[in-house]
């Protein structure tokens, strides 16, 4: 594994690339990334220091799931929880697959939040059709894979074509910048005008997608874990990247000004008690978390925006947890989740 400490990213592209290349079919995926401790450092590591064991975390995003399923399950038979009969007989991995797809896609079975994930050895790869990423961009019903890219990601594979330029513009237009004016009106909650330190700004961000996840109320991810997407090498300035066109737009609009404080930290400054910035701020949002804005209840449609969040999040983590027992078996989800346990139950 090569390790780049002073960045924090552990993977190169190149590795991770030819990691997708060599385990799985790739002609039906328009776009895919890494996220994740295996990808990008979430403490300061060294190379005496450095986690092999980390499994690597990749979304793939796919023109037709059914296809790359049904072409997957033939490559990689042991990525799927197959019945243990089907492993004999050459035709039934096709059959298994093509009844799992049409119950799960086209029925009820695996739906929410549509996204399937398998375990290869190093490797947990999750597959979804980019129409579903693009629903969940600019409409959150789910901010699961939304709320996976408020975070800085990596990408690996980018192929032009409508489905990638659908999901760069529903990334750009519209999760980003809800994903900023979201934090910002949290944040605005407990002061009329606000001043506050960069980092405090993309910890709300990165803290979005977990509210309600029981995962963390369980032990089962580190309790530090999102102070460690922020502060971990390389993540602030990825952050920046990441919300630079939202913040422009914002500073271009007069809602926002940054200033540098003390040993060069960026100072965010915004009127949090303004009614046209609240406005602003809540129109941005997607329609599950917008209100109709009164300047008189403001504090009301934060505290309906602030119990909406769970509201998304807890059920589809939930679904998507009881999901990996069907798409990955039992036994390599017991041992992924054992795994995740342990580690967050050390970090408290």
């Amino acid at each position: 594994m090569e390790v780049q400490s002073s960045k924090g990213q552990l993977q190169t592209v190149a590795s991770l690339r030819k990691l997708l290349e060599d385990t799985l079919p790739l002609d039906n995926v328009v776009y895919a990334f890494g996220y994740g401790s295996g990808v990008l450092s979430q403490e300061i590591v060294t190379k005496e220091k450095a986690d092999d064991s980390n499994m690597i975390d990749v979304i793939m995003v796919v023109d037709d799931a059914f296809s790359f399923h049904q072409t997957n399950i033939l490559l990689n038979p042991a990525h799927y929880a197959l019945p243990f009969w089907t492993r004999f007989r050459k035709s039934m991995p096709e059959v298994w697959a093509t009844w799992w797809q049409r119950h799960s896609v086209n029925n009820q079975l695996l739906r929410n939040p549509r996204v399937y994930f398998n375990i290869a050895p190093g490797l947990k790869y999750g597959v979804v059709q980019a129409n579903d990423l693009v629903d969940d961009l600019q409409h959150w019903n789910y901010l699961y894979l939304a709320g996976r890219m408020h975070k800085p990601i990596v990408p690996i594979l980018e192929r032009p074509s409508p489905a990638l330029a659908e999901i760069t513009n529903a990334q750009l237009q519209f999760n980003l910048p809800a994903a900023l004016s979201a934090s910002l009106l949290l944040l605005s909650e407990s002061s009329s005008f606000t001043n506050i330190p960069e980092e405090t700004v993309y910890t709300q961000i990165a803290s979005l997608s977990y509210a309600g996840d029981f995962r963390m109320q369980t032990g089962a991810e580190d309790p530090q874990k999102v102070r460690k997407l922020v502060q971990s090498p390389g993540q602030l300035e990825r952050f920046r990247n990441l919300y630079s066109d939202a913040i422009r737009l914002l500073e271009g609009q007069g809602m926002l000004s940054i200033t540098k404080g003390q040993s060069n930290t960026l100072q965010w400054a915004w009127d949090g008690a303004n009614a046209n910035t609240q406005s602003a701020l809540f129109k941005s949002l997607p329609p599950v978390l917008q209100s109709e804005y009164d300047s008189q209840k403001s504090q009301q449609a934060l505290q309906k925006m602030r119990n909406a969040l769970p509201a998304i999040v807890a059920p589809a983590a939930r679904y998507q947890s009881l999901k990996g027992l069907i798409t990955a078996g039992p036994r390599k989800s017991w041992v992924y989740a054992m795994r995740k346990l342990s580690k967050g139950l050390l970090k408290r």
